[in-house]
């Protein structure tokens, strides 16, 4: 495995941590509160303030992968994503060379993320199904982002069960296992 590369402080004195949602709902919201609590809750430096620092990058602002390209430029020691698809993956991860890549939400496999963080959909559908053995089977897996659609499909009982994932948690924890990623350390593939 090719080694992280050096978390260099940038601009403000602190490491940088990349972040590319794939869109700015109220659940990728919750996901960046997620991410700054951790943020705030890490290790401090000698003046008192957090050593690390997300840097989100609005989806409406270009391409994830021009995004990554031009904050991997900027010194980011990290980059998590949320990637669009497979292409726009790979592109980030040819860009990334020995900067980390952690990615959220997604199915996507790709060699070189060196974490995929979300729910395991199938599991999440065995343990749906044990917890409700009268259901008809009928569950919802979202990742993060919930729709008003599915919730009104639960609610009609068009669904039996509707399964999310805490997106503040998702941030914080996308946030510590880029940090880990950095200090290579060894983290969860999944």
């Amino acid at each position: 495995a090719t080694p992280a590369a050096p978390a260099a402080p940038v601009g403000n004195g602190r490491t940088q941590i990349a972040f590319i949602p794939r869109g700015d709902s109220a659940s990728w919201k919750a996901v960046h509160a997620g991410a700054e609590k951790a943020v705030q809750e890490g290790r401090k430096g000698p003046d008192g303030h957090p050593i690390l620092d997300v840097v989100w990058v609005s989806p409406k602002s270009g391409g994830q992968a021009d995004a990554a390209k031009d904050l991997i430029g900027k010194g980011a020691a990290a980059i998590v994503i949320v990637p669009q698809d497979e292409k726009t993956l790979t592109e980030v991860l040819a860009a990334a060379g020995r900067v980390p890549v952690v990615a959220l939400d997604t199915e996507l496999a790709a060699n070189g993320v060196r974490s995929v963080i979300g729910l395991d959909k199938h599991k999440a559908n065995e343990l749906a199904v044990q917890k409700s053995p009268d259901s008809k089977n009928r569950v919802k897996i979202e990742g993060i982002d919930i729709s008003m659609e599915d919730i009104a499909k639960l609610k009609s009982g068009e669904i039996d069960a509707l399964i999310v994932a805490d997106p503040m948690e998702v941030g914080a924890l996308a946030v510590k296992t880029a940090a880990d990623c950095i200090k290579e350390k060894k983290v969860e593939k999944r």
